[in-house]
């Protein structure tokens, strides 16, 4: 029978540990590295050093006679397409961490503390009137929701609202707001791409807001397409 050690030094050179995967950093969801990958990106590029000393080495102003005559390691075609291959991979990746590290300040939970038409005053006049409640919500995966009402909206019955007047549906709805889609972000500026909406014109369309996050408080300022025609100023902190 193997001994303890024997078995283990069969399994580091290639049995049942070469399928683990290596979690790089704080990827977490975004991304795994095989440590295969990782096993043959050195190899290729141990195998390209010995070219690209010698490059390094070459004057650039010699005649073309001398250029030619002068001689380069050998390094296999498999080698450069590996080499080739492998940053590609990391180039991907590197790509996959950059596009989710800036969703990494807004993913969370945001209790909503004011909502506030946008008049370039240093007076402020409350969208939905005073103390209005809500919740934004951003996944690391890229949706969004977000619930948004005043608390001192008309009555308005469930399920279908009919011992409400006409005047009592138009002013609840006037002052709530719900929808949920997918987000990303491009530098100072969030994209919620709309999915489905208590406003069924606003599904299917991309709302643009400029956002702060400082400490525990995010603050959004809607930018054109505006849903009520003039910019808002929202401010919230992590529930």
């Amino acid at each position: 029978a193997r001994s303890g050690a024997e078995a283990n030094r069969d399994n580091l050179n290639g049995g049942s540990m070469w399928p683990m995967r290596a979690r790089m950093g704080t990827m977490g969801a975004y991304g795994s590295i095989h440590i295969r990958g990782v096993s043959s990106l050195c190899k290729y590029i141990f195998q390209a050093l010995p070219l690209w000393k010698a490059l390094r080495s070459v004057p650039c102003d010699l005649p073309g006679d001398e250029m030619s005559a002068i001689k380069t390691p050998a390094v296999s075609r498999s080698g450069v397409l590996g080499l080739a291959a492998s940053f590609g991979v990391f180039a991907t990746l590197g790509n996959v961490m950059a596009s989710a590290a800036p969703r990494e300040g807004v993913v969370g939970a945001w209790s909503l503390v004011s909502f506030d038409i946008d008049e370039g005053s240093a007076a402020s006049k409350p969208r939905f009137g005073q103390d209005p409640v809500g919740y934004l919500l951003y996944t690391a995966d890229g949706r969004m929701a977000a619930v948004l009402a005043g608390t001192h909206r008309p009555d308005l019955k469930s399920p279908s609202g009919a011992s409400s007047t006409e005047e009592q549906r138009t002013q609840s709805l006037a002052n709530f707001l719900a929808y949920a889609g997918r987000y990303e972000i491009r530098g100072d500026r969030v994209f919620h791409h709309v999915d489905v909406s208590v406003f069924t014109n606003l599904m299917g369309t991309t709302l643009e807001r400029q956002f702060k996050i400082e400490g525990d408080v995010l603050t959004i300022r809607t930018a054109p397409p505006e849903i009520w025609g003039s910019s808002n100023i929202l401010v919230w902190k992590r529930a």
